[in-house]
């Protein structure tokens, strides 16, 4: 990864007629405001703890967020004014929008039957594997159902009404 990307080729002339003019240069170069693309992966890693913060911090100031393109899809996450995250994924032919809804994520039933179903996230459209908490085991949710579902460490749950 080049720290200074294409501000580096600067440096690259065959001769400096005088220390000042290559100290210019190289103040030029460490103070520019041009955006540094990085063309190759990058890799943060760390342990947070209460002596050594999280190994990335980006700050930002209001009404701003962090985009990240991929194809032809743009995703861009920022902080509501009251510190929720929100997520916008805009796609070629359309928007949605994924708000925080007292913690639940809102998605669809795909499929499943007794306790275990799958499940499409709005706004993602990720097809995630959710445990329905309590159900009879003769009754099923039909695909299509709209349902809220609680992320728990890696595992997705949801507590839907089976009389819908």
């Amino acid at each position: 990864m080049a720290v200074f990307g294409t501000e580096a080729l600067r440096m690259l002339r065959e001769q400096w007629q005088n220390a000042t003019l290559l100290a210019q240069e190289l103040y030029a170069i460490f103070t520019s405001d041009s955006p540094v693309p990085i063309t190759s992966p990058v890799s943060v890693s760390g342990t947070a703890n209460p002596t050594n913060p999280a190994p990335l911090q980006i700050t930002l100031g209001d009404n701003q967020g962090i985009t990240v393109n991929h194809g032809a899809t743009q995703t861009t996450f920022s902080l509501d004014p009251n510190g929720n995250l929100q997520q916008q994924t805009g796609l070629a032919g359309g928007t949605g929008v994924i708000k925080p809804i007292a913690g639940g994520l809102i998605g669809t039933v795909q499929s499943g039957t007794g306790s275990t179903y799958q499940v499409k996230l709005q706004g993602t459209g990720q097809v995630v594997t959710v445990t329905q908490l309590s159900i009879d085991p003769t009754e099923t949710i039909p695909a299509g159902t709209p349902v809220v579902v609680v992320q728990v460490g890696s595992a997705y749950q949801m507590q839907t009404p089976v009389w819908l």
